[in-house]
This record gives C-alpha cells, sequence and structure tokens, in this order.
C-alpha cells in the first residue's frame, strides 16, 4: 500500500493497528477530512468522517485471536463533504515523521518554505509556531534527544577502556542549578 495516498477496500490487510492508524491519518490530511476515531480497542478499529451528512467510514477487525493484523471488514459510502484546511490529523509529530529525512537533507529549509511545501503538497495551513515546534520535533527524530545521548556517554568511557587496555578515563560533570540536570563538561583519556 502507498503510504502517501492510502487507497482502502473491503478485505485489505494491515500488519498491524499502527498501520492502519498511520494509512488512515495520511488519508485524511491528503484529502482534507476531518475524521474521528470511534472505537479503538485491542481488536477492532472504527473511524468516521465528522461532517454531519457525511456517510463515509472504515471498520477493521484483528483476523485471529493470536495474530496483529487487521482486515478492513466494512466501509461506508464515499465522502460528501468538502475539504478542511485546517487539520486536525496534521500534529506535529505527523508533519515531523513525514519530513525528517526532507529536514535532515534540506538543513537550511526556512519556516516560509517549509509553510510553502505543506501548503502545495498536502494543502494544509499551519502556523509559523507549529514550523519552529515541527523543526524540534525533526531534530529529535533525526539524532535523538540529548537525554538519550547524554546515557550514552558511559557507554562510549566503557568502549574506551575496552579498545585501549590500560588507559585511563576519568569524566567530570557537573550540576546545572537552573535546570536540575548533570552536563557534561570534560572527558580524559589517559
Amino acid at each position: 500500500m502507498d503510504m502517501e495516498d492510502p487507497k482502502f477496500h473491503v478485505g485489505q490487510v494491515f500488519d498491524n493497528k499502527q498501520l492502519f492508524k498511520l494509512a488512515v491519518d495520511n488519508y485524511a490530511v491528503k484529502w482534507g477530512k476531518d475524521i474521528q476515531w470511534v472505537k479503538q480497542d485491542a481488536t477492532r478499529m472504527r473511524v468516521k468522517c465528522r461532517a454531519e451528512n457525511c456517510q463515509w467510514m472504515l471498520f477493521a477487525s484483528k483476523v485471529e485471536a493470536g495474530d496483529d493484523s487487521l482486515v478492513m471488514k466494512t466501509m461506508g459510502h464515499e465522502h460528501t463533504c468538502g475539504r478542511t484546511f485546517y487539520h486536525k490529523k496534521a500534529t506535529l509529530g505527523f508533519l515531523a515523521r513525514k519530513y525528517a529525512d526532507f529536514l535532515r537533507l534540506n538543513k537550511r529549509m526556512t519556516v516560509e518554505e517549509f509553510r510553502e511545501k505543506v501548503h502545495s503538497e498536502l494543502n494544509v495551513n499551519i502556523t509559523v509556531a507549529q514550523v519552529y515546534k515541527t523543526f524540534m520535533k525533526a531534530k529529535i527524530i533525526i539524532h535523538g534527544s540529548y537525554k538519550e545521548q547524554y546515557k550514552r556517554l558511559w557507554d562510549y568511557c566503557d568502549e574506551l577502556l575496552k579498545c585501549n587496555p590500560g588507559s585511563t578515563v576519568y569524566m567530570e560533570t557537573e550540576l546545572d542549578e537552573n535546570i536540575g540536570r548533570e552536563r557534561f563538561q570534560r572527558l580524559y583519556v589517559c
């Protein structure tokens, strides 16, 4: 299935609930539809259009008890509603995941250029604040969080000792009182 432009049909199988949800969210953003998850439990998922007279809906349930895959059981009629340009499914996380690779390759992308790109590709209007927050989330996706990287400093020291037997590794940190967190200062290898 093309996740950029998902098409649904009865009998379609999804490997897990997350893929089904991602496909539905991508569909909703691409076509500007305001959808609502009606049911999400261990075995079934149902989504419908929020528009008043629109009968569009999807229902999928698990194939077997021990299997994670879902099969599409029911589809409602085609959408009879119009497009929305301020979309609830175009969240910061959605945009950061969708454009992480693009932003990694285009580090000098300006806020306005990114807003225009999102609008031209998804027909969604986003604010300047949303762009900045999307950039920050994409950086975390690309580089990882600083907390996780800081935790790896001790692994780095251990690796230095393994690769250089007989050497000494000394790491110095200090507590940042403003935020109550240790900060890395120096690493000595002798």
